[in-house]
């Protein structure tokens, strides 16, 4: 019989593991100098050669062979089964989709084809916990609600249908050629055992580990460590561990292996840590400090909590530990997919920023060229796609810029692009000079735009050749890495082949789970048991109930699993919290959760309760776990003494400023009201926001057309009044131009059909007290010489008594009575002036008509007079005061109605001193 061992937990299991395997190598008393270590998988295998390293100087005798209980290499051991050809993961997923299929079309059901990697991972479960195939065929039972009993249906189906692959695919499943391997290396080490020292090192759940480890503890000269084993708990409450703590599956184990717990022997120097086991222990804990038995704590330090608002905010505070702690031996876990996401595309996108995470670029290209076909030429992605480093098509990198830029700023960005159509039609119509650039785009893509809807193996192809053709003179790329790409197609190629599966949309899932394992390790995923201490851990999306813990799906269900055997959920959770206690011992751990994901309120963990109830039990700052941005706020107004300094204030020259307030337009002196800096960076400067890609029609833009119909109506009817003519004007400006929009028709339109008849009723009423309605015209208020203030009108009527009425149209919300009094709504009191001076004549109303679907009124601005004559003094002293006296343009701290410029202002670092 072996023994068992086990290292204390402070200490670095494989460091100890490295020590203990040098000390018996150069014992002289043993009768082989020959050794063989066993760790559950290669990572581990290269930590303890780095470990054993350290003892042997650099380098490891022929005698020790380290070997990994998860490795398929068939050759460490045996040729015996290397003519067995072995399914990828690829390929069984694609069968398994192709399975759903015909599931579907033969049962008139529904299923999605992304069950696939449900039904994936059910295999691989089944065959860890040693669970035959044919099991599935006995789940069924009539008392069983009817959608288990559908279930059970398609996994019975599932079992015949899959021997049947197998045997078509003459392979073995990946799972089956390891249970050969496990076989086979059991059966080399009986051969062995008298010969060598077999040391197994780790832990593992499931099945075929115990397993095993049954077979080695009874080979001679064998040796078993454990890691993690609490002596702490006492043996009354060690009997009595619930399936969900850390050391029941320890305990199992070892009652497995009729090992007595006292009997184990311990390696390295003893440490305990009082706060993890308080931690893991919780329910002893709290019993002692019941009792008054309180403990000390000196190791909580380590440990800090961090809440944020969102998963935003939290995806940038872990970016940014990331950042901080790049330089330590760091690693970093999640147990949510969205905040996994953000935090790669923020660590990616600093990476790519000195290209050299060129993984992601290659992940990254691929994806962006399926992306374009899927979106419909979408500009986002289009952009996307053509602005990625490999790509030039075969232009040298200054024109391809030079072009490129033209394309985005007088293609895309000037014109409402949204399409494949709408991008040609305004190339061919209002940028001709790019059509040649356009072609080349459209020559590369539009072959695979083709084949969007055929069987996955021929898209396969089409998306191959199409990265040929974008990379083709790319000097960004090397050999390396086109080999790289080349590789990897090649096996995804043949994956494909003859699986009876269409759609590009299936093909992009699959390609980017397949893409993601291939470049990217499995990151941010607690899986394994830690065997060598840490130096920092980072802990995120710590705010899920189940955190860690595989969630049941819609078809294997708890029922499902519970028949199968399978592991329950509480013998899981008891499996994650041994994964989490072994990361425990790190040097530093940060552990983050948010308030809220998508709006929805999170519910926190247990581990997260327990630090709490720590921190306020032993008043633990770090344990407390504060917001995050009121930490940072705090930490702005106490550290930092004045940056006010910051706050913009530019004062060009008078010849600079002359040349903006030559003419004044009513919208630029508002914003010189409210944001003389803004005024400063649209008007001097001429920094103008960009148009946004991809802008689809808005209320914003209903409300423009809505103007323009009512101005060519009133433009063309002077004199008469036909209703007719309205709807002829309105259904060229709507149904016409703007035909790619569904939403105009269906649904504006009708609104405006009603708009347009109350319009017609008041406007017909209005002309008998009219001379002359003047329409979208300009009007203009002269300040001095050389500067002038602007006012475009949407309607002003020309009374019979002489006097003029300015009426403002109105399809959104209109300005309340208080917020023009107050001078927050300037728009209407200007016009007036700028009118008055012009016409020379009285104003006898301002007004708004409201313009909707329901019931369209006319809104009266009260007080007009008395406004218009404080504000005519206001307003123009304060022009000469920037045209004369040389006033600099201070920033508003308030840049809610200018977040275009919220960047170039700085806000956030002078804001909060206003």
């Amino acid at each position: 019989m072996g023994k068992i061992f086990s290292v204390h937990c402070s200490e670095s299991f494989l460091a100890v593991v490295a020590k203990f395997a040098f000390d018996i190598f150069n014992d002289n008393s043993k009768t082989s100098s020959n050794m063989i270590i066993i760790v559950p998988n290669q990572e581990d295998v290269k930590l303890l050669y780095d470990e054993l390293k350290l003892h042997f100087h650099a380098t490891i005798p022929d005698q020790v062979r380290i070997i990994s209980l998860l490795n398929i290499d068939q050759d460490l051991l045996t040729n015996e089964h290397s003519s067995v050809k072995i399914m990828t993961p690829t390929r069984k997923l694609l069968l398994l989709m192709e399975f759903i299929k015909l599931w579907n079309s033969e049962n008139n059901d529904n299923y999605p084809l992304s069950l696939g990697y449900e039904l994936s991972s059910l295999l691989n479960e089944m065959h860890v916990h040693c669970i035959p195939l044919s099991d599935l065929e006995y789940l069924f039972d009539c008392d069983l609600p009817v959608h288990c009993q559908k279930a059970a249906k398609l996994l019975a189906e599932l079992s015949k249908k899959w021997r049947e692959v197998l045997n078509k695919e003459k392979v073995l499943d990946i799972l089956e050629h390891r249970s050969l391997y496990v076989s086979d290396l059991v059966k080399y080490l009986q051969d062995e055992a008298l010969n060598c020292t077999i040391i197994f090192a780790g832990m593992m759940f499931d099945n075929f580990f115990i397993n095993f480890v049954q077979a080695l503890y009874k080979l001679p000269n064998s040796t078993i460590i454990f890691p993690y084993i609490d002596m702490s708990i006492d043996d009354e409450n060690w009997q009595l561990l619930e399936e969900c703590h850390y050391q029941y599956y320890i305990k199992s184990l070892l009652d497995i292996l009729k090992v007595n717990r006292n009997d184990i022997i311990f390696l390295g120097h003893p440490n305990h840590l009082v706060f993890v086991s308080s931690v893991f222990n919780f329910n002893l804990f709290l019993e002692k400090y019941h009792q008054n038995d309180i403990q000390k704590y000196d190791d909580y330090n380590r440990v800090k909590l961090i809440t944020c608002v969102s998963d935003e905010e939290e995806a940038q505070v872990v970016s940014m530990l990331i950042k901080e702690n790049v330089c330590s031996d760091l690693i970093v876990f999640t147990n949510n997919l969205l905040l996994t996401k953000r935090i790669n595309s923020i660590v990616n996108s600093e990476k790519l920023l000195d290209q050299s995470n060129i993984d992601y670029l290659i992940l990254s290209f691929i994806l962006h060229i399926l992306e374009v076909v899927m979106s419909k030429w979408n500009p986002i992605p289009l952009l996307s796609l053509l602005k990625h480093p490999f790509v030039t098509l075969g232009y040298a990198k200054e024109d391809y810029e030079v072009l490129m830029s033209s394309f985005e700023l007088k293609v895309v960005r000037s014109y409402s692009c949204h399409d494949f159509f709408s991008i040609e039609n305004n190339i061919k119509e209002k940028v001709p000079d790019l059509l040649h650039f356009w072609e080349k785009i459209t020559g590369v893509i539009l072959p695979l735009m083709k084949v969007k809807h055929d069987i996955i193996s021929s898209i396969v192809e089409a998306h191959i050749v199409c990265i040929q053709d974008l990379l083709k003179g790319s000097v960004i790329i090397d050999l390396n890495d086109y080999s790289k790409i080349e590789e990897f197609f090649d096996n995804f190629r043949n994956s494909c082949n003859g699986v009876k599966i269409y759609g590009m949309d299936v093909y992009y899932e699959i390609l980017v789970s397949v893409l993601n394992s291939t470049f990217f390790a499995e990151n941010y995923r607690l899986s394994s048991v830690n065997l060598s201490k840490k130096e920092v851990v980072i802990f995120a999306g710590f705010n899920e109930m189940n955190y860690g813990v595989s969630s049941c799906g819609a078809l294997l269900n708890k029922w499902i699993r519970a028949k199968l055997g399978l592991p329950s959920i509480q013998r899981e959770k008891g499996h994650f919290a041994y994964l989490l206690h072994s990361f425990f011992y790190a040097d530093k751990i940060y552990i983050t959760q948010s308030l809220k994901s998508f709006g929805k309120i999170n519910e926190e963990s247990i581990w997260v309760r327990r630090l709490k109830i720590l921190a306020r039990l032993y008043n633990i700052e770090s344990l407390k776990g504060d917001i995050y941005s009121k930490i940072q706020d705090g930490f702005l107004y106490s550290d930092v003494k004045n940056l006010s300094y910051l706050r913009p204030q530019p004062n060009p020259e008078i010849s600079q400023r002359m040349n903006a307030f030559n003419i004044l337009a009513t919208t630029s002196l508002e914003t010189l009201i409210k944001n003389p800096y803004v005024f400063y960076l649209n008007n001097i400067l001429n920094v103008l926001p960009c148009k946004d890609i991809n802008e689809r029609f808005s209320m914003r833009d209903f409300g423009i057309i809505v103007h323009n119909v009512f101005y060519k109506y009133l433009l063309s009817n002077s004199n008469q009044h036909r209703y007719e003519d309205l709807i002829e004007i309105a259904t060229s400006e709507f149904l016409d131009k703007y035909k790619d929009f569904p939403q105009v028709e269906t649904i504006l339109w009708p609104k405006f059909q009603k708009m347009a008849e109350q319009f017609f009723e008041i406007n017909l009423e209005r002309s008998h007290d009219i001379n002359e309605v003047i329409t979208e015209h300009f009007f203009s208020w002269e300040i001095c010489n050389n500067v002038k203030v602007v006012s475009r009108c949407d309607r002003v009527e020309c009374l019979k008594d002489g006097s003029v009425v300015v009426i403002d149209y109105k399809t959104g919300v209109i300005p309340s009575q208080s917020d023009i009094n107050y001078g927050v709504a300037l728009q209407m009191i200007i016009q007036a002036l700028t009118v008055k001076q012009s016409l020379k004549k009285d104003i006898s109303g301002l007004m708004y008509w409201k313009i909707n679907s329901e019931d369209m009124k006319v809104i009266p601005v009260d007080n007009y007079i008395e406004l218009m004559k404080k504000l005519e003094i206001a307003l123009k002293q304060l022009i000469l005061d920037y045209v004369t006296i040389m006033k600099p343009f201070t920033a508003s701290y308030d840049i809610s109605k200018y977040t275009n410029y919220d960047l170039i202002t700085r806000i956030k670092e002078w804001g909060y001193l206003i």
